[in-house]
């Protein structure tokens, strides 16, 4: 199965999950929160670069932390666009847009450690080199071959 389909499908059921705990977050169903996943995803693509580039002097000022206002907004604001999911206020949208951060960030380590770890191979240039010869006269014999390790 494609990595992103299972994102998909996991942000779907953390959405669900995160509208089951917070109160103030509605789903209605899991077509609903599939939808929700996609919004949110396109939404974090176009949208977020902008709004962090905008609020860029804030952001710089409060160390990074008004993301986390961007990341509500951007969350409270595909509440607003979509019929059957609803956030209704700051907090939940701040509480919400933290928990999905949260779980997200423990899908994204739980399948990076379950990637194949396949030999990859390096190519080296190794140059042996002897000294034949007396006091007088030294000559430098080099040999250049390849050299394959793994990595």
């Amino acid at each position: 199965m494609p990595k992103s389909l299972i994102k998909l499908i996991a942000n779907a059921c953390f959405i669900l999950l995160i509208a089951s705990f917070i109160p103030g977050i509605t789903v209605s169903n899991f077509y609903i929160a599939v939808i929700v996943a996609i919004v949110l995803a396109l939404a974090n693509v176009f949208l977020r670069p902008i709004l962090v580039l905008l609020t860029l002097p804030i952001n710089l000022v409060t160390f990074g932390c008004f993301t986390f206002f961007i990341n509500a907004f951007i969350f409270w604001l595909t509440g607003t666009f979509i019929k059957g999911f609803t956030v209704q206020g700051l907090w939940p949208a701040l509480l919400g847009s933290l928990v999905l951060s949260v779980l997200q960030s423990i899908l994204d380590r739980v399948l990076e450690s379950q990637k194949t770890t396949g030999t990859t191979y390096r190519t080296e240039r190794v140059v042996e080199t002897r000294y034949v010869g007396g006091n007088d006269d030294i000559i430098i014999e080099g040999e250049v071959r390849e050299k394959k390790s793994s990595k």
